[in-house]
């Protein structure tokens, strides 16, 4: 594309820059970060939070415990395709839209679960 002039080449550190000026990309990051952080200690501690509370054998918590990072395959393509769809029906608005209502159920659940 570049060679047929359909495209121009760009200094990726300059990409990077802007990006890294831009506040709502700090914004995704830090939602990213810590979604992914909440992953990782689930993911590091639901076996033995089953062998402690539920008094399972050290395989069947793992298994049990396994599942958890395997909903995310769901759970990340469900979040893509409403997304998707948002947009496609009311452009940046929409993706925006199904963002917050998205965090805003994951805060509830959160609450929810913690009682």
């Amino acid at each position: 594309l570049i060679m047929s002039g359909q495209k121009y080449a760009t200094n990726p550190w300059v990409s990077f820059g802007r990006a890294a000026m831009n506040p709502r990309s700090w914004v995704l990051h830090l939602t990213y970060a810590t979604c992914f952080g909440v992953e990782l200690v689930m993911n590091g501690n639901l076996a033995s939070y089953f062998q402690t509370s539920f008094g399972l054998d050290e395989g069947t918590a793992g298994l049990i415990a396994s599942l958890f990072g395997l909903m995310n395959l769901f759970a990340r393509s469900l979040g893509g395709i409403t997304s998707d769809f948002g947009s496609k029906r009311w452009g940046m608005l929409g993706r925006l839209l199904v963002f917050f209502a998205t965090e805003v159920m994951e805060g509830l659940m959160l609450l929810t679960f913690s009682r």
